[in-house]
């Protein structure tokens, strides 16, 4: 079965929740049975990268569409970690690098990890007994809409599996 490590993460890189923000994740995440002190709200000097193993292993070029693979992508990110006193730093992300399929400029922000790496300043870990199973029938677009709508920003909720 595995271990499973939920977050909440804006959709946007450098959205810091206000106070008020962060209460409404707390009563979002109280319907799923999560209680308030299983919830940790951690905002970090650069920005993370939540990667999930178990995710896709593989993304799409945004211009010719083709594989790109994760092992690219995590080359550069650990370049960019190991370069920068293990941080990232949004013009890390939204620097161009020629994609390996077609040698078109791409950057890692614009592309769609599908549920497999994101990235953000601020993450909201939960935990609950049963959570996962409570979320799972409403994961990954229904959940998502729903945390957005409530909380009054564009959010996602990522399950990392390990």
């Amino acid at each position: 079965m595995g271990i499973y490590i939920l977050k909440v993460i804006p959709k946007e890189i450098d959205y810091i929740p206000t106070t008020e923000q962060q209460n409404k994740i707390v009563d979002f995440l109280a319907g799923y049975d999560v209680e308030a002190e299983h919830i940790d709200h951690e905002v970090s000097h650069g920005i993370q990268c939540h990667a999930n193993p178990c995710g896709h292993d593989v993304v799409a070029c945004p211009h010719c569409q083709k594989p790109i693979t994760l092992e690219w992508i995590c080359d550069i990110l650990s370049e960019i970690y190991d370069e920068n006193d293990m941080e990232f730093h949004l013009n890390d992300l939204s620097s161009l690098r020629e994609a390996p399929c077609c040698q078109t400029f791409i950057s890692l922000d614009n592309l769609n990890f599908t549920k497999t790496i994101a990235y953000s300043i601020y993450n909201a870990d939960f935990w609950g007994k049963d959570t996962w199973n409570k979320m799972a029938a409403e994961f990954p677009e229904k959940l998502d809409n729903k945390l957005s709508e409530y909380i009054g920003f564009p959010a996602e909720v990522l399950m990392i599996r390990m």
